[in-house]
C-alpha cells in the first residue's frame, strides 16, 4: 500500500464521532474507503479532510456582475441615431412623467463627458470590487437602494427639475459607506482595519453632510473636465439610501432575508 494510503487509512480510521464539538465535520470509517478509492483512482469528489478546529480557508468575493455594470456603463454613454446620451438617458421629472420610465434605470449610468466617465465609474468599480459581500441579491439590493437614495436627495434641491440627475457618484459615496462599515464589521481584520473604516466613513458622511448644507460640492471647482451642474444633495442620498438598505439587510427584515438566503 503506498504511503499516502497508509496516512489517509491511519487517519479516518482513529478518528469518530462524525461531528466533534466546535462543529467541523471530521472523517469516519466509511469516508476513509471513500479517500482510499479516490487516491487509487483519481477521483476528484472523494471527500476533503477537514480536522477539528481548522476551518478552511475562504477566498474573497469576486463579484462577476461587475462585467454588467461596465456594459451599462458603455451602452448608455453611446450615441444611438443622432440623439446625444445625456438627452436621452438623464432622468428628467417631466420625461419621467410623460412615459419614459427607463430613465429611472439608466441615469446612473450616463455621464455628461468622458472625465466624468471616468472619474464615476473609476470610483465606483474599485470599491466594487474591493466589496467581500458574497451574495448577488444583497449587493444589487444596496447598491439600487443607493441609487434610489440619491435621485430622493437630488429631488431635494430647487433646479432638480429642470436639470435632472445623472452619474453615479452618489451610488459611489454610497458604497464607499458600506465598504467601511464591512472593514469595521470583520473580526479577522485588524485594527488598523478597522481604525481605517472609521475614519472613511466618518470622511464619507461628513463630506455629504457639508455638501448638503452648503449647497456647494466640494471640489467641484477642481476637475479639468466637465461633469456637468453637481447636485450638492445627491451624494447625501446615497450614503443615506445605502446605509438604511444595510440596517434592513443586517436586523433579517423578512423579506429580504429570505431572498438573500436563496442567493447566498
Amino acid at each position: 500500500m503506498p504511503p499516502q494510503l497508509k496516512q489517509a487509512s491511519g487517519t479516518v480510521q482513529a478518528r469518530s464521532p462524525a461531528f466533534t464539538r466546535s462543529g467541523f465535520r471530521v472523517a469516519t470509517e466509511k469516508d476513509g474507503d471513500r479517500l482510499k478509492a479516490g487516491l487509487r483512482t483519481g477521483d476528484a469528489s472523494a471527500p476533503r479532510q477537514r480536522t477539528a478546529g481548522h476551518a478552511l480557508p475562504t477566498s474573497p468575493a469576486r463579484p462577476p456582475e461587475c462585467l454588467v455594470w461596465v456594459g451599462l456603463l458603455v451602452l448608455c454613454n453611446l450615441p444611438f441615431g443622432g440623439v446625444s446620451p445625456v438627452a436621452r438617458w438623464t432622468f428628467l421629472p417631466g420625461y419621467v412623467l410623460a412615459g419614459e420610465w427607463w430613465r429611472v434605470i439608466t441615469f446612473p449610468f450616463v455621464h455628461v463627458s468622458g472625465y466624468h466617465l471616468l472619474l464615476d465609474a473609476g470610483a465606483f468599480l474599485g470599491l466594487y470590487a474591493m466589496w467581500e459581500e458574497r451574495s448577488v441579491w444583497r449587493r444589487v439590493v444596496l447598491v439600487g437602494a443607493s441609487c434610489a437614495g440619491s435621485l430622493v436627495g437630488a429631488a431635494c434641491v430647487a433646479e432638480f427639475a429642470r436639470l435632472g440627475l445623472c452619474g453615479l457618484s452618489g451610488a459611489a459615496h454610497g458604497l464607499a459607506a458600506l465598504v467601511a462599515l464591512e472593514s469595521i464589521r470583520a473580526e479577522r481584520r485588524g485594527r488598523l482595519a478597522r481604525l481605517t473604516g472609521w475614519a472613511v466613513l466618518v470622511a464619507v458622511v461628513a463630506k455629504s453632510v457639508t455638501e448638503a448644507v452648503s449647497g456647494q460640492v466640494i471640489f467641484s471647482g477642481l476637475h479639468p473636465g466637465s461633469v456637468g451642474v453637481p447636485n450638492p444633495v445627491c451624494h447625501l442620498g446615497g450614503v443615506v439610501g445605502a446605509l438604511l438598505a444595510w440596517v434592513l439587510v443586517a436586523t433579517r427584515v423578512p423579506f429580504v432575508r429570505q431572498r438573500a438566503t436563496r442567493t447566498a
